[in-house]
C-alpha cells in the first residue's frame, strides 16, 4: 500500500471517508432522522395495506388486473422517490450517512413484525358454531344427510332444519363419503361461494382439493381438520 500511496494520501482518503460517513454537521444530522422517519411511515403504510388492501378477498373479477398495475406503478414509484432523495442527499451534504440511515431503517422496517389481521366474517362464524360445524360432519360420516334432489351435483345435501341458517343456502357439498371415506371433505358455504370453510378428513388432502388448490387458496387453517379457502373469481 505504501508503494502506491503515500501516507499523506492514505491520511486523506481516511478523512475523506470519515466525513461521508459520520456526520459532521447539523443539516446531515436532521436529514438522518428525516431518512428515519420516512422508513417508519413506509412502515405505516404496510400495516395499513395488510390490515386493508390484502385484508379483501374479492372476488375481483377483472377488475383484480389494473388493481395488480397500480400496486406495481406504486412499488416503483416509491422506488424512485427513495433513490432520487438519497442521490440528492449525497450531493447537498456530502454525506452517505442519511443515505445509510434509511437502507438501514428500511430494512428494520421491513422486518418488523405486522399487527395480527382482524378476523374473516367466516372465522367468527366458525368460532361461534363450531359444534354445529362438527355436528354436521358427524352426520354425514354416517349418512344422515339427505341428499338434494332438486340439482344434479350429487355432492350437494341438505342441512337439517335447525341447522339451515348455517350456510347461505341451507346446502352442504359431502365429497369422496361413499367410494373413499378415509378422503371426505365436506364444503361449507357461510357467506357465500367464494369463501368455503373445509373439512377434511385427511388434512393433507387440502393441498390437491379443488377448493383451496386447484380451483383457489387456502386463506387460514383453523384447526387440524378444518380451513378456510377462498376460490378464484374465474
Amino acid at each position: 500500500m505504501s508503494e502506491i500511496w503515500t501516507n499523506d494520501e492514505i491520511k486523506a482518503f481516511a478523512t475523506t471517508l470519515v466525513r461521508r460517513l459520520v456526520p459532521a454537521t447539523t443539516s446531515s444530522r436532521i436529514l438522518a432522522l428525516l431518512m428515519a422517519f420516512v422508513s417508519f411511515l413506509i412502515y405505516l403504510i404496510r400495516v395499513w395495506a395488510d390490515q386493508n388492501i390484502y385484508y379483501e378477498r374479492g372476488p375481483y373479477g377483472l377488475f383484480a388486473i389494473p388493481f395488480c398495475i397500480a400496486q406495481l406503478c406504486a412499488i416503483a414509484a416509491i422506488i424512485v422517490v427513495l433513490t432520487t432523495i438519497m442521490a440528492m442527499s449525497i450531493r447537498h451534504t456530502e454525506s452517505l450517512f442519511p443515505s445509510i440511515v434509511l437502507i438501514m431503517s428500511l430494512v428494520i422496517m421491513f422486518h418488523l413484525p405486522l399487527p395480527t389481521r382482524k378476523p374473516y366474517p367466516e372465522e367468527i362464524i366458525f368460532a361461534d358454531r363450531r359444534v354445529d360445524f362438527e355436528y354436521v360432519v358427524e352426520l354425514a360420516k354416517q349418512h344422515r344427510l339427505q341428499h338434494n334432489d332438486r340439482v344434479g351435483n350429487s355432492a350437494n345435501y341438505l342441512l337439517p332444519s335447525n341447522l339451515a341458517d348455517l350456510t347461505e343456502d341451507g346446502l352442504v357439498f359431502l365429497y369422496s363419503l361413499d367410494y373413499q371415506p378415509e378422503h371426505l371433505s365436506v364444503e361449507f358455504n357461510p357467506t357465500g361461494f367464494y369463501y368455503p370453510i373445509m373439512y377434511f378428513e385427511n388434512p393433507s388432502d387440502v393441498h390437491t382439493s379443488e377448493e383451496c388448490y386447484r380451483d383457489g387458496i387456502l386463506t387460514k387453517q383453523l384447526d387440524t381438520h378444518w380451513f378456510l379457502c377462498r376460490r378464484d373469481w374465474n
